[in-house]
């Protein structure tokens, strides 16, 4: 069982300690093998005893069942989680009553390898610190922001908010109240207005852990927690990758390894363990499932053209695609538009990517439900 610090497993073993008081050193017999050797040293008396302390100050210690600590190896994502997540568990420690508490699943990147700070103080909080005029701090009441210059009305988890721009410090915010608490999100000079909105849409309650509390669904009757949770939230959420469809699972994909994942809507999560931050969460390539890639073509007039495939993209595609997540969201293109009868029956005008096609009926551009397809295709 791993101890809360995360460094040490303990377990018990059949075995007969013989301990030099003097010298405090241990010599580790164990009974099912006859095996005698040295584990270190002995940290105090050992009160279970049988026979007597002999000349000397020795004692022989038999039949004693004794728990010993060894090192279990720690992951750097299981450290980097621990970090991140104690500072967030010690302000819902400071919270008082029901109150929820929010925490960022997107993070610019600059500050993703920023180790988070509880503050208390004029407020109570926690804080990402860059430099000076690089930072963001999430606040639960108090002061949450200098008065504004200006401000523009801003939803936030449904409640009326805020997006303040001031002279003071901190210059950027984002304030609003909810069940008579305030909350409030602080950017420093360099934050952008971009970042902050997206950070505050990526914003998810957490549990008393400080990590986020798993997210259910009555829709597919199904949940998405632990290492996925930040990754779905922070890459658009149910809009862009849908709804769970499975539990977490264990399935050999195209390298032949066995991966952890989970199926959605949209897209298929794989935890990568072998991979460095961010990129041990990775999406499945649905598309090159699907649709296996299509003769490259020539440029297009008006479009833009991605070598890696040799395939072209309008103008209102292209928008989407970069607003939604450009590259590391959708992949590269691997056909042309073309009309494709789709499972609701109807035609429509559909390319397709990596990892989602993009549909276009009138007026709109909508996302393929590519975990459907394949879960069907396995009968699940």
């Amino acid at each position: 069982m791993r101890r809360a610090s995360g460094e040490h497993m303990t377990y018990a073993m059949p075995m007969a300690v013989k301990c030099h008081m003097q010298k405090l050193t241990c010599v580790r017999y164990n009974i099912d093998t006859g095996a005698h050797r040295p584990y270190g040293r002995c940290v105090g008396r050992i009160h279970m005893r049988q026979g007597r302390i002999a000349s000397g100050g020795r004692c022989l210690v038999l039949g004693v069942l004794v728990f010993i600590s060894v090192m279990a190896p720690i992951t750097p994502a299981d450290a980097r989680e621990a970090n991140e997540n104690a500072p967030w568990a010690d302000l819902k420690a400071q919270v008082p009553g029901d109150a929820p508490v929010y925490r960022p699943a997107y993070l610019p990147t600059r500050f993703q390898q920023t180790t988070p700070e509880l503050v208390i103080g004029t407020f109570l909080g926690v804080s990402y610190l860059n430099s000076a005029d690089d930072y963001l701090q999430f606040s639960i009441g108090g002061s949450n922001s200098a008065a504004p210059t200006t401000a523009e009305p801003l939803m936030v988890h449904g409640q009326a908010g805020f997006l303040t721009f001031s002279d003071g410090s901190p210059p950027i915010g984002v304030n609003w109240q909810e069940n008579g608490q305030s909350y409030g999100i602080r950017g420093g000079r360099n934050v952008t207005r971009a970042e902050i909105l997206q950070v505050a849409e990526s914003l998810a309650p957490i549990g008393a852990d400080g990590a986020f509390a798993p997210q259910c669904f009555a829709a597919t009757g199904k949940c998405v927690g632990g290492r996925f949770l930040p990754y779905w939230l922070a890459h658009g959420g149910l809009a862009i990758n849908g709804y769970p469809l499975s539990d977490e699972l264990d399935q050999q994909l195209a390298d032949g390894q066995t991966y952890r994942v989970q199926y959605f809507e949209r897209v298929r999560l794989e935890y990568h363990p072998g991979n460095p931050a961010p990129y041990d969460i990775l999406l499945g390539q649905f598309g090159r499932h699907l649709h296996p890639a299509d003769p490259p073509v020539a440029p297009q007039p008006g479009a833009t053209s991605f070598a890696a495939t040799g395939h072209t993209v309008a103008p209102d595609v292209l928008a989407y695609w970069q607003a939604k997540g450009g590259l590391a969201q959708f992949g590269y293109p691997l056909s042309e538009e073309f009309s494709e009868q789709l499972e609701d029956g109807q035609t429509y005008t559909v390319q397709y990517f990596e990892r989602h096609p993009e549909n276009q009926p009138p007026d709109d551009i909508l996302l393929g439900q590519f975990g459907r397809r394949i879960l069907a295709e396995a009968g699940r």
